[in-house]
């Protein structure tokens, strides 16, 4: 459904393009007059002043005045009749976007719209501009008026909304209506904001357009969704004991059928972007789970999640932990920052597949197979970090990765056990790309060697290690 919505976008804006006059060329007379004499913040270029004797003429301008000015895309939502799903992107997450300039010229106002998408860039200019009473669509912030844009050389208009200030909405809705079957109708709310305002500056406040506060575990999963931020009231949050797991669809829950309360396993996030999980302000908070073979956190198909300020791991005793900390699946861009991940644990951080792993101030400690394994994961990058006292196999495993740096981080005490065969790596590598470590310290760790592998690259880093050999 994602690709036919966007197809039903694309076909929308070559319409729009298809006849569009260019800067210099005449434009026809809107049927409403534009906005007020006085010159509006961030004016284009282009705009002309108004002159003083028909100020007193000009119509609406208490209302459409505040929509002079520069703005850029921000966000969209994509939904469509066929479908419960919507899909949301900003503007740093797909080659989506563009820019529309709003401006006077004599006694009317004109839009400059520039879009793109993927590999398609389309570009309108002088465009007139139609004030119209009414909603532009059913539940918009602004049910009074909303201005809509018609190229004179077609049929085809643009409309948009001021729905603040400093944010206005495009609005785009598109039919498909077969002589057979059952048709659709594609629904398209692009949201701009004026060029260098607070709301410009804030992608945030779009990002995560929900705020929740828990203080359970169980509060906790059922909070779970897209763009959301979730604050964690101080304390101990135990997955396991969530009686019966969640109904949230985007967490998956496994239980112990054999238990007499139907303690909660597992925990899978599911599907969802825009995800944070961070403690109230100055709150000590730990996420933890009882089953020693699944992973506190775990992430299946997500983009951008971050976690943030946590401690997390098992309750369970060393030595007998399968499970990783924060497991991570065919998932992009998560974000660990400012964590505490303790063994029990298996690793403090495993992934398979995706991009964009991002840890930065983060203790990894006590982790009974490893600091991290990454399998099929590029773009991953540790910064200032400090991980010690992980033990038994290659502290560091990369198999068929890319893109991988360590930038300021410490290690210490970290071992990697002799056994029958010698004794591991510090680093393991296997059909991938160059691992980087670039002013790192090293202290009393205890390995094979440092690598088996010429891929693997230190830059002003300092050594002060027990290096026992392959032998």
């Amino acid at each position: 459904m994602r690709y036919r919505s966007l197809i039903a976008v694309f076909c929308s804006i070559l319409l729009i393009t298809g006849c569009a006059a260019g800067k210099d060329e005449a434009a026809d007379t809107p049927d409403t007059a534009g906005a007020d004499a006085a010159e509006a913040p961030a004016a284009s270029a282009s705009a002309k002043k108004e002159p003083a004797a028909h100020a007193a003429d000009r119509a609406n301008a208490d209302f459409d005045k505040n929509l002079l000015g520069e703005w850029e895309f921000m966000c969209c939502t994509d939904s469509s009749s066929d479908s419960e799903s919507s899909y949301f992107y900003m503007s740093d997450d797909e080659p989506i976007g563009g820019t529309i300039s709003i401006y006077e010229d004599g006694q009317d106002c004109f839009a400059d719209f520039e879009h793109y998408s993927y590999e398609s860039s389309k570009e309108v200019y002088h465009i007139p501009l139609t004030i119209e009473k009414g909603a532009l669509y059913p539940g918009c912030p602004n049910q009074d008026w909303y201005a809509t844009f018609k190229n004179p050389h077609t049929d085809y208009s643009f409309s948009l909304a001021l729905t603040g200030k400093n944010e206005l909405v495009y609005y785009q809705e598109n039919s498909y209506d077969p002589e057979e079957g059952e048709g659709w109708t594609n629904y398209s709310y692009e949201t701009y904001v004026r060029k260098d305002s607070e709301e410009a500056n804030n992608p945030d406040k779009y990002r995560y357009s929900n705020s929740v506060t828990v203080s359970t575990a169980k509060d906790l999963l059922d909070s779970i969704s897209s763009n959301t931020v979730i604050k964690l009231k101080a304390g101990e949050y135990n997955l396991s004991e969530v009686s019966g797991g969640t109904l949230n669809r985007n967490v998956f829950t496994e239980v112990d059928k054999y238990s007499a309360d139907l303690n909660t396993i597992s925990v899978q996030i599911r599907n969802v972007s825009n995800l944070r999980i961070e403690p109230e302000d100055g709150a000590e908070v730990e996420i933890c789970i009882n089953d020693p073979y699944s992973p506190v956190l775990s992430l299946y198909d997500c983009s951008k999640v971050t976690f943030k300020g946590l401690k997390c791991g098992h309750k369970a005793e060393p030595g007998t932990c399968g499970g990783s900390v924060i497991y991570v699946h065919q998932s992009t861009q998560t974000t660990i920052s400012e964590c505490r991940l303790y063994g029990s644990g298996s690793y403090g951080v495993e992934t398979s597949g995706g991009y964009g792993v991002y840890v930065n101030d983060t203790e990894i400690y006590d982790c009974t197979y490893g600091i991290a394994s990454f399998y099929d994961t590029s773009d991953i990058q540790f910064t200032n970090c400090n991980m010690h006292d992980n033990k038994e196999f290659a502290l560091l495993d990369f198999t068929q990765c890319y893109t991988a740096t360590f930038t300021d981080c410490t290690f210490t005490h970290n071992l990697s056990s002799t056994g029958e065969y010698g004794a591991y790596p510090f680093v393991r590598t296997y059909e991938g790309g160059t691992v980087t470590f670039e002013n790192c310290v090293f202290n009393e760790n205890e390995y094979g060697g440092f690598s088996e592998n010429d891929n693997v690259e230190t830059i002003n880093c300092k050594f002060n290690d027990n290096v026992l050999g392959f032998g």
